[in-house]
């Protein structure tokens, strides 16, 4: 490749001619694959060329080496070219000044260190380390550019992958020291540069894992006398913005970010990791206090007309946080708390003159900025937060009665203070310290009682307050304190008409504010009643402020106030799901835009006027006759969300949630028009959705359950043909169960929904039995039981056998037949091994009642057949299955028992825990204070640590670290979307069937019409089975008098009959015949006692 012509195209792809561009590109592009690519590249970066030319064969660089040097890409480097770029890189990179262009040649040769260091390139770190020694400042800063790069790579790899880091260390952190120790005394902006660089090498080296070989004391001694120098020089008319970008404030950044660091990991010399036990004992007697004293007069610049960012004095707080624990340490900052609480806390909480400029003139960047956590956590006023809660906690005698007697001077000066005098920043300040010493102050009895005086004197006023970030302040003050117990009811009507009122607020960020708090006043008791009557006018507010600003939390406050609302919020249903499917096609138009400002914040407001509709619905559920008038209202979302491009799919969950409520509760039966939508679910799920099956499959079976005449009739028009409704979910189930991106967890939630059609179609999905027991009997042979398996498996087995139970209770000719038909095809036994999983597995797998329901039913359908049309597997086991299936009734019966007083227990236990908590209310508990010079230390540290290291489990008791183990080896912390839950709400046709009345009949018919066949096989059973069958048929008998006087009773109750008005028909409410328990003479009757 020419250099010249590649410098050519490089300057045409400038051109202000849209056609040379264009050509450019494609020149670019094509010019990769040409040998002498990279040569000519680096001759155009190293020549006399514009700069625009060198940036743009500098980036051209980077992504070539980017995008084919791996194997495994398209386009791959030949060996010729590859050794080209490492031969030259590094010279190349030395030789540059244009700072983006030597940020990109760092990047580049991380790109080749990547796959070539250190095995094939060995020869990198040396040569990064022969620049760092060379004195020439620009060759210094470049090799420690492209060394941070490649140390950064491993910053976060496990012990395993740090052997690369470990070899760096050894070579290049000797130099470095030497050249940092140089550069201490020096202020330029060259050595700033320099240090600057030296500390994020050594922070990305050493900040997660513990380095031996670094020299640590002369590192140590050197941050120290860094720190020591005075803070850069801060004009006054810099903003922060401006000053951090000063190389010495990136160095006082990163020196006390080191250091604080090393406070959080070794100050607790008790909590240090392993490996690094001895160091830490002398960095916490030693080191630490050393610093302390360092990081206060840092802390102290401020008080004395000085400026330090906004970052370094995050670090420096954070410092002091951990120094609280230390007892080195606190013993020596004991003496100054009234200096930290009161010259470093206050004045780092009041807000700031940049933030009440934004607060004023820029609404919608506050809420962003507020919610947005990065910021937050970067942000020191959080971190004075934090220290105030730790020093409050761990030091709580020293500490409680010095901040609020702090918080009250501050409120009885601006009290005394006149109005057009007043410090409202200082105020602002103290109301936040009062917020961060709620949980302490309300349980202290001393302060608990006078809470509410505090609140009205000091608190309560500011709601009124003629300065809008006051107002905003004390409306979230009162919600902090919402549990303070108001004995009189006139605070409790002026802080909640106050926060109401403000919805109207001259100020959007105070509306803002009000919006995302009234869910809180609410908590207070005796606001809802006040809120009430001003519901209609809270609504139109909302949504007002709604299409001012999109923030997520003013549609939770809406949310809530829907849900704290439900019985009052149906006048005014219609119209707030139109106002909120308004916002939502707005938000998510905003959202799908990602160069528009605000997209994030505008998907998740979009997600939370889902959230907000569903509320709604759950609201009127009750009232059923409501949702014809709300489905226009929703159906354009819907559309939008199920749209076949998959553009809106973050959306999805949600409206299939919003679906789900529909279809459930529309009253008789799911019109035509929620039926159009049906066939998009499908396409949306094959196309790009199938990871979604556990929110479907609720709405999937709604659809089948309620309309099952349509669901049988559908038909949709897909490439091979007119497609019935019910191949539409054999496809979707296809792709479940034999995609390698779908779990055993979403197979297993699949099942119900091939169980769901076979419920509540028998004898109308004939079409699809085959093709429902192929895939279920192939997956299940791949899931047989193992000596060891993971719950899921287990989960799935027992779903794949329920659906395989569901076909024989479907049609039990007809799936034998299949099954007979598979075995052929397959060359194995597949009746033999699913009539032998079934009846072997009903203990080990099928916990449910749900399951053992199913299978009682399928062992009743085989029962209930001609013992000749039984295949020759089955019939030689028959005597076995009716042994079983009488076994599994009689676990059923006592699993429902059991939770029947389970349930009854814990309703007991719930009383007296509410009991329990109002004695706690009374009692106050005993400050937990240490030592000046003792360390902060708590056994759930103590525990959290020694599981992360899997050692020292002894120190913390066994007992506790297997318990842990096993909660989540079983499954407790399981967030998947298949748990007992979804089991036990789940309901079909099936519910109908008594299955101990089922199994009877089956039972006594075929006793009476098969004598033959089953006399001698009761007669030779072990134990008396002859007994227990006639005790099964009169246990039934019972059980079919007490369902009969069940039913009419409910009736009676109804007066006379359903009204018509439940819209979701029998599936609303449990059946009664699935847990009514057998009376005491039933039990005598079956021998189950």
């Amino acid at each position: 490749m020419d250099a010249q012509t590649l410098h050519t195209v490089f300057l045409n792809s400038f051109s202000a001619d849209r056609t040379l561009r264009t050509q450019a590109t494609a020149q670019i592009k094509e010019a990769a694959a040409a040998p002498g690519y990279i040569a000519a590249l680096f001759q155009i970066i190293t020549g006399e060329v514009q700069a625009e030319v060198r940036l743009a064969a500098t980036i051209a660089l980077k992504n070539v080496l980017k995008q084919c040097w791996s194997e495994s890409n398209k386009v791959v480097l030949p060996a010729a070219e590859k050794a080209v770029a490492k031969e030259n890189i590094v010279a190349v990179l030395m030789s540059q000044s244009q700072n983006n262009v030597c940020q990109i040649l760092a990047t580049a040769v991380n790109e080749i260190a990547r796959w070539e260091f250190p095995e094939s390139w060995p020869a990198l770190v040396p040569a990064l380390c022969e620049n760092v020694q060379s004195g020439d400042p620009m060759r210094m800063r470049n090799a420690l550019m492209a060394l941070r790069f490649v140390v950064k790579r491993y910053e976060y790899k496990g012990p395993d992958g740090r052997g690369p880091l470990l070899e760096i260390v050894r070579m290049a952190f000797p130099l470095l020291m030497e050249v940092f120790r140089s550069l201490l005394e020096h202020d330029s902006v060259e050595a700033a540069t320099i240090l600057h660089l030296i500390l994020k090498v050594f922070w990305s080296s050493t900040h997660m894992t513990f380095m031996p070989d670094v020299d640590w004391g002369n590192w140590l001694t050197m941050f120290k006398t860094l720190l020591e120098k005075p803070t850069p020089p801060s004009p006054a008319d810099a903003d922060d913005a401006t000053l951090k970008m000063n190389p010495a404030w990136k160095v006082f950044k990163w020196a006390t970010r080191i250091v604080t660091r090393l406070m959080q990991r070794y100050g607790v010399a008790k909590y240090a990791p392993e490996g690094s036990e001895e160091f830490a004992k002398v960095f916490s007697s030693e080191v630490a206090p050393a610093l302390l004293g360092v990081i206060m007069s840092i802390l102290n610049v401020p008080a004395q007309g000085g400026r330090i960012t906004l970052i370094v004095k995050r670090y420096c707080i954070t410092f002091m946080s951990e120094a609280v624990k230390v007892g080195t340490c606190y013993k020596h900052l004991k003496a100054h708390l009234p200096w930290l609480v009161q010259q470093v806390c206050f004045p780092t909480l009041a807000i700031r003159p940049d933030e009440i400029d934004l607060f004023d003139n820029d609404p919608e960047e506050w809420s962003r900025k507020m919610a947005d956590i990065a910021e937050d956590y970067m942000n020191p006023r959080t971190a004075s937060m934090q220290l105030l809660e730790d020093v409050v906690t761990e030091r709580t005698k020293d500490s409680l009665d010095l901040i609020t007697s702090t918080i009250i001077g501050v409120f009885d000066t601006f009290r005394a203070t006149p109005e057009a005098q007043r410090d409202y920043r200082a105020k602002d300040a103290a109301l936040l310290a009062l917020t961060v010493m709620h949980e302490p102050l309300s349980k202290k009895k001393r302060f608990k009682g006078q809470l509410e005086a505090l609140m009205a004197a000091h608190v309560i006023p500011e709601l009124s307050s003629p300065v809008g970030f006051l107002r905003a302040r004390a409306i979230a003050t009162v919600c902090a304190f919402s549990d303070v117990g108001y004995a009189d009811g006139a605070h409790v009507a002026t802080v909640v008409n106050r926060v109401a009122s403000m919805l109207a607020d001259a100020s959007l960020s105070v509306q803002i504010e009000a919006a995302k708090a009234l869910r809180m006043v609410l908590e207070i008791e005796g606001a809802q009643e006040l809120v009430g009557p001003q519901l209609p006018r809270i609504l139109e507010e909302y949504f007002r402020i709604m299409q001012s600003v999109e923030n997520e939390f003013v549609v939770e406050g809406l949310q809530v106030i829907i849900d704290e609302f439900a019985d009052e919020i149906a006048p005014f249903a219609v119209g707030i799901l139109q106002r909120l499917a308004h916002s939502f096609c707005t938000y998510a138009g905003t959202a799908q835009d990602e160069q528009a400002d605000g997209a994030e914040d505008a998907g998740m407001a979009a997600m939370q006027c889902l959230s907000a509709a569903t509320a709604v619905l759950d609201a009127i559920k009750e009232t059923p006759a409501l949702y014809p008038q709300l489905e226009p209202v929703l159906l354009p979302a819907l559309h939008i969300i199920l749209h076949e491009n998959g553009e809106f799919i973050e959306f999805l969950e949600s409206g299939l949630e919003v679906l789900t409520y529909l279809t459930f509760y529309y009253p008789n039966g799911i019109s035509p028009t929620l039926w159009e939508l049906f066939p998009k679910l499908y396409f949306v799920f094959m196309e790009f959705a199938h990871d979604y099956i556990g929110e479907m499959v609720p709405l999937l079976d709604n659809y089948v359950s309620r309309s099952p005449d349509v669901f049988v009739q559908g038909v949709v028009q897909l490439p091979a043909g007119p497609t019935p409704f019910p191949q539409l979910l054999c496809l979707m189930s296809e792709k479940v169960f034999f995609s390698e991106m779908n779990s055993n967890t979403e197979v297993a939630i699949c099942c119900q929904l091939l169980q769901t059609m076979l419920h509540n179609c028998r004898g109308r999905v004939d079409g699809v039995v085959p093709f429902l027991l192929k895939i279920a009997a192939t997956r299940l042979a791949r899931t047989g039981p193992e000596e060891e398996e993971s719950d899921e498996r287990v989960r799935l087995r027992c779903s794949l056998l329920c659906t395989i139970a569901s076909a024989i209770y479907y049609n039990p000719v007809m799936a034998f037949q299949v099954l007979t038909q598979l075995s052929a095809e397959s060359g194995t036994d597949i009746i033999a091994a699913v009539v032998t999983l079934l009846m072997s597995r009903a203990d080990q797998d099928m916990e449910s009642p749900r399951s053992k329901k199913l299978l009682c039913l399928a062992f009743g359908s085989i029962v209930a057949m001609d013992p000749n049309a039984l295949p020759d597997q089955v019939k030689s086991v028959l005597q076995q299955l009716v042994i079983v299936m009488l076994d599994t009734l009689e676990k059923l019966h006592a699993q429902e028992e059991r939770m029947r007083k389970e349930a009854e227990e814990a309703e007991d236990e719930d009383e007296d825990e509410d009991e329990d908590e109002d004695e706690d209310d009374d009692e106050e508990e005993d400050d937990a204070d240490f030592d000046d010079d003792q360390d902060v230390e708590h056994d759930a540290d103590e525990q959290y640590l020694a599981f992360l290291n899997g050692g020292a489990v002894e120190e913390v008791g066994a007992s506790d670290i297997a318990t842990i183990q096993a909660q989540i080896s079983s499954g407790l912390f399981d967030m998947s979307a298949f748990d007992e839950d979804y089991d036990d709400d789940y309901s079909s046709a099936i519910d109908e069937v008594e299955q101990l009345i089922f199994c009877s009949e089956a039972l006594q018919s075929s006793m009476q019409r098969f004598s033959g066949v089953y006399e001698p096989l009761v007669a030779t059973a072990p134990g008396d089975l002859r007994g227990r069958c006639a005790n099964l048929v009169q246990a039934a008998q019972v059980k079919a008098q007490q369902v009969a006087a069940e039913r009419q009773q409910a009736q009676d109750d109804a007066g006379g009959g359903d009204d018509g008005d439940n819209a979701s028909g029998d599936r609303c409410v449990p059946k009664s015949m699935m847990s009514f328990p057998m009376g005491t003479p039933c039990l005598a009757v079956l021998g189950l006692g």
